[in-house]
């Protein structure tokens, strides 16, 4: 029971974003996130890219890596495309984003992922509650 107490006191302190976690694409969801400035994909990707790397001497096929609480994608993008959380906010952060509506967002990233480098050897396959924010990627993933 103490220890649930403690679970508690610890996600108090946690943003609440169920406001912006699923919604058709993920312009809000970045705002909140810059705000925050939010940087743990960036401080786990050197991390991630170690583990995959180290995968990757004893496999030669592709990498199948399984992101629990993917949100919109955030990790894909991120060890996919190598990108960093500021190239990402300033992506969605854009001003011809801000009138877009999702249906041009999803469009407009369709063509900014593909136009991009990708790293071919990983897979990323994303799971999560939020079904609008997984059915936002399916279009390219």
């Amino acid at each position: 029971m103490l220890a649930d107490t403690a679970f508690e006191d610890i996600n108090e302190a946690k943003a609440d974003m169920d406001h912006i976690y699923n919604q058709s694409d993920p312009r809000a969801y970045f705002h909140e996130l810059n705000k925050l400035d939010y940087a743990i994909p960036d401080t786990a990707k050197p991390i991630f890219q170690k583990l995959i790397g180290h995968l990757q001497q004893h496999q030669r096929e592709t990498l199948h890596i399984l992101d629990l609480g993917c949100s919109y994608g955030v990790n894909a993008a991120i060890l996919k495309h190598d990108l960093s959380m500021d190239e990402l906010y300033e992506h969605w952060g854009q001003k011809k984003m801000t009138d877009a509506t999702s249906e041009g967002v999803v469009a407009y990233d369709q063509q900014f992922f593909n136009d991009i480098d990708t790293s071919e050897d990983i897979m990323v396959i994303g799971l999560d509650q939020a079904e609008n924010a997984i059915a936002y990627g399916c279009p390219w993933s």
